[in-house]
């Protein structure tokens, strides 16, 4: 299952491009080839958060599915390069468009927080920065995600949201903070202690 993970994006991916493609009956441009990066990065990183607080909830089910989260997220973080790229190049006039500001602010904000988590998902970043430190790094992805949630809601007036591709995203999206926030009501902590991190995470510890 380990190696397998990585058949999860790329599914994701495929899938989302088929549905596009196929069911929709869009032409296969870049445009919609980077969209669907977009909609695949949304929905693999929203995968990774959604495993934390469930490990919370159902430890014996879902800790042992913590060691799937950096591989998700990594994935989810190569999805959105791909799309931002791909917007700037292939949409500069519509990103710098004055109705998209906030949008585009939203995405770039949640971007740089995307990239201080991936730079920071190393055994050895966690030791320079110390547990708990990087720990209050990484939930900063929820805030990211909401971020996200901004940017495809109110981009172009909100055309991507009246679809209904649009509108099952917004629901994942907006599930995923929600089952966040009711973990942190119900006070549930970490299932595993702190010593434990790395072999939960399947992250290399230095020596």
């Amino acid at each position: 299952m380990k190696h397998k993970i990585h058949l999860i994006p790329a599914a994701t991916f495929f899938l989302t491009l088929f549905y596009i493609v196929v069911i929709r009956a869009r032409p296969l441009t870049p445009g919609v080839a980077s969209n669907s990066f977009a909609i695949a990065a949304t929905i693999v990183i929203g995968l990774c958060f959604l495993l934390g607080p469930l490990s919370r909830l159902k430890p014996h089910k879902f800790v042992p599915c913590l060691k799937y989260r950096k591989a998700l997220g990594l994935w989810g973080y190569l999805f959105a390069a791909i799309h931002a790229a791909g917007a700037i190049v292939l949409e500069f006039n519509t990103v710098a468009s004055g109705e998209n500001l906030y949008s585009i602010i939203s995405a770039i904000l949640a971007f740089v927080i995307f990239t201080a988590m991936t730079v920071t998902s190393t055994g050895k970043a966690i030791q320079k920065m110390g547990y708990q430190k990087w720990k209050r790094l990484q939930r900063t992805g929820y805030i990211a995600f909401f971020l996200v949630l901004i940017h495809f809601t109110i981009i172009e007036k909100g055309v991507f949201v009246s679809r209904q591709l649009g509108q099952v995203l917004f629901a994942f999206v907006l599930l995923v903070l929600l089952i966040r926030i009711l973990i942190i009501l119900m006070g549930k902590k970490e299932a595993y202690k702190e010593e434990d991190f790395h072999e939960v995470h399947g992250i290399e510890k230095p020596e």
